[in-house]
């Protein structure tokens, strides 16, 4: 969330049409539920690009590959470690024109109410093949009821005389943003 929130400050138009999405849907006051989301075209796609972008763990878990193989033409042997970058994925800009612009339409098709096929096929951001994440879709129930019920309420954005938030990630185990401040405006 603490990406989510970031980029959100940082771009004040997707917030608010984010923002009028879920007040057409669910209004001020109903708690969302995950049977809204099949309402909320744009809302959906707002959380896929911030998963792209965020991309918290972008190096995935390592594998070793069981009997010699190829890939692009390239021979693998037999117990060699490969640890797929989702970076590679998330940030290619075949599948996703300008990847470093923050750009949820990218997901969606011109008509603002179906998925764009490609893009939704490139967004990994749960890792790829068997071994993916175990708890996606907890996680992507959870990113979106606690998305909305927080865009529902309240908008984050800069304080008086503060600064846009520093982009550049913080990298560890994972990769968080920099630390910033953050006013939050009750919406009702």
């Amino acid at each position: 969330m603490r990406w989510a929130i970031v980029l959100l400050i940082t771009h004040p138009e997707i917030q608010a049409r984010l923002q009028k999405e879920i007040d057409d849907v669910i209004g001020p006051n109903r708690q969302p539920k995950m049977a809204d989301k099949t309402n909320m075209p744009y809302t959906s796609a707002v959380l896929m690009e911030l998963q792209r972008k965020a991309n918290i763990l972008p190096f995935n878990v390592m594998h070793k590959t069981l009997a010699d193989t190829e890939i692009a033409n390239l021979p693998i042997p037999a117990n060699t470690t490969v640890l797929a970058q989702i970076s590679t994925v998330l940030d290619d800009p075949e599948a996703f024109p300008h990847p470093e612009r923050f750009n949820p339409d990218r997901f969606l098709n011109a008509d603002g109410k179906t998925f764009n096929a490609t893009a939704v096929d490139h967004l990994v951001p749960f890792s790829l093949g068997k071994r993916q994440c175990a708890g996606e879709s907890l996680a992507r129930m959870e990113l979106f009821l606690i998305l909305v019920a927080l865009m529902q309420r309240y908008t984050f954005s800069v304080p008086k005389g503060g600064q846009l938030p520093d982009m550049t990630p913080v990298y560890g185990g994972t990769q968080f943003p920099q630390p910033y401040q953050c006013k939050i405006t009750l919406r009702h």
